[in-house]
């Protein structure tokens, strides 16, 4: 070997599937990566999206944009170099290419290319790409289960020999997470609308004008910390807030 990584390939997906999805780990020079509920696997990912909203800090070390692509909304993040960032405005549409990754229980895209594109024709080819590779995880899903049913004990394997093994483990660990969280889906959704508003209350009480910090939130809100951390990072991906320095929040 010559030590060298070879570049992951960028792959196209939607980005309800991209913040709906579970972020794995891995150690050494393993690429972390992405299990989507739909089973693909995404380290790199290239999206034909809308920016609907800029934010660049103070001494512009950092900055982000968030992205729609009429599925949701993610925001892609740039870190000291953001020559890209400033090349486009809330409206375009644009190409973005980048790492997914996850902090804090946010999944965002630390961005690599971004470019406007001028043919508005371009998200719906990009989207029906995506539709093809969903049509083509869900025949490799019926393919699955007809082969668990012809191999009682040995099914799996001859799947992964089938689809090869990378696309086979995320596949069948696609399907373990969703029996995972099929469980009390309604209340749980029920009782994050609630707090969702409880939070955002509590950051328009809190803020005096450089927006809410953090330790106030917790302080202000009677709910577990855990739950209070994954709805702030749910409003500062879609938009509706955003850290106008470290540790403070700001509705928009």
């Amino acid at each position: 070997m010559d030590g060298k990584q070879e570049r992951l390939t960028a792959k196209r997906a939607l980005v309800e599937d991209l913040v709906s999805g579970r972020y794995f780990r891995q150690e050494g020079f393993k690429s972390n990566y992405l299990i989507t509920p739909c089973g693909q696997r995404v380290s790199r990912v290239k999206l034909v999206a809308t920016v609907t909203t800029k934010f660049v800090n103070d001494d512009e070390s950092y900055a982000f944009i968030v992205l729609d692509d009429e599925t949701e909304t993610i925001r892609a993040k740039f870190f000291q170099d953001l020559g890209d960032y400033e090349k486009v405005e809330e409206g375009d549409l644009v190409l973005c290419v980048g790492k997914v990754q996850e902090y804090e229980g946010e999944i965002y895209i630390n961005s690599e290319i971004l470019k406007e594109v001028e043919d508005p024709n371009l998200m719906t080819l990009n989207l029906v790409e995506v539709v093809e590779e969903l049509k083509s995880l869900e025949e490799d899903k019926e393919r699955l289960e007809e082969l668990r049913d012809e191999h009682p004990d040995n099914g799996e394997e001859v799947f992964a020999e089938e689809v090869g093994i990378e696309r086979a483990e995320a596949i069948i660990k696609a399907e373990s997470l969703e029996e995972e969280d099929s469980f009390g889906e309604g209340e749980e959704e029920e009782d994050k609308s609630e707090l969702r508003n409880e939070v955002l209350e509590a950051i328009e009480d809190i803020d005096e004008g450089e927006g809410a910090s953090y330790e106030d939130i917790i302080d202000e809100v009677d709910a577990e910390e855990s739950d209070i951390d994954n709805v702030v990072n749910d409003l500062l991906t879609e938009g509706t807030c955003f850290e106008p320095r470290p540790g403070k929040i700001k509705k928009l």
